[in-house]
């Protein structure tokens, strides 16, 4: 099958294309910038949030399946770049669609939102598809931002697709998300590189973690099974403090180190508990989080010691 892949030389995209090659697909990857590590994909360079050059690299692909991952991903820098983020998340989103919409044969879209558009629920009770969007900051406005063009090319003909993940996690996540934070200090304490310290923002927050190889096979399975104009939550079912995660990578990593609060590591908005139900993707592709949240954690620990260990 002919696919391509919107933002992957990203972390999940990348992964994401692992694992359409391994399952013999012929994978197109687009990239604003440098080629992406993945041996095996078809490259291609464009702005999306240039329409024209969006159509050209489709029109180039011809994709059966489009897998739109692209855009900004973090919600800290989102407020700092707040023109940016809805440049590449909400007018690159458009750009894909149309471009989609235009094409001869139309390709099928699974296009990845996030956990974000419900902002801070008061509810410790799991999240499902049908609980009221409201995002708590301009990443998640972002976000719903992007449902509703899929919605809208949806009721133009196009078959458009919703996976909306949860938190994930796993090896090759860059610096500035708290796992591979956390990890990369942990890891410099552990060989003394450092002081016993590590720097933290609220720990407070309960987060629901997958693993990110759990999280593309979802969207690979949903992008051929799932039925368009739906969402389909990705996530383990289970919320984890942050709290919690520091406390298990210095116990994988058998080290004690002071916990100190970092003024810049806090984010604004109250501390919540952000939980999903999967149980709509286990009913319709038989998706479920298969890897335990110690693993990805062990795996995410022995990357960034690695580093640390190579200087």
């Amino acid at each position: 099958m002919r696919v391509l892949v919107t933002g992957a030389a990203g972390f999940a995209g990348g992964h994401l294309c692992e694992l359409l090659l391994l399952r013999g697909d012929r994978v197109a990857g687009v990239t604003r910038g440098a080629p992406g590590g993945s041996s095996g994909v078809h490259w291609l360079s464009a702005d999306l949030a240039d329409a024209a050059a969006t159509a050209r690299a489709v029109a180039e692909a011809q994709p059966e399946v489009i897998y739109h991952l692209a855009g900004a991903a973090a919600t800290h820098t989102a407020a700092q770049d707040p023109v940016g983020t809805l440049r590449d998340n909400v007018l690159a989103t458009a750009s894909i669609l149309q471009a989609a919409l235009d094409a001869s044969p139309r390709p099928r879209v699974l296009l990845v939102t996030s956990s974000e558009v419900y902002g801070h629920p008061a509810t410790a009770r799991p999240l499902t598809e049908e609980t009221p969007t409201a995002p708590g900051n301009l990443y998640g406005l972002s976000k719903v931002a992007a449902h509703e063009l899929g919605r809208h090319y949806g009721s133009l003909g196009l078959e458009v697709v919703e996976a909306r993940p949860f938190n994930h996690c796993g090896p090759r996540q860059r610096l500035g998300f708290v796992v591979p934070d956390f990890a990369a200090q942990v890891a410099a304490v552990a060989r003394g590189e450092r002081e016993p310290v590590v720097r933290v923002g609220d720990l407070s927050p309960a987060r629901d973690f997958t693993d990110v190889r759990d999280i593309v096979r979802g969207y690979a399975d949903l992008a051929l099974g799932g039925v368009p104009g739906e969402i389909y939550h990705l996530c383990r079912g289970e919320a984890v403090s942050i709290g919690d995660i520091l406390d298990r990578l210095l116990a994988i990593a058998g080290v004690a180190a002071r916990v100190e609060t970092d003024c810049e590591r806090l984010r604004p908005g109250p501390a919540t508990l952000l939980r999903g139900s999967a149980e709509k993707a286990r009913w319709a592709v038989g998706w479920e989080a298969g890897i335990p949240l110690e693993e990805t954690l062990r795996a995410v620990y022995a990357e960034w010691a690695a580093v640390s260990a190579q200087g």
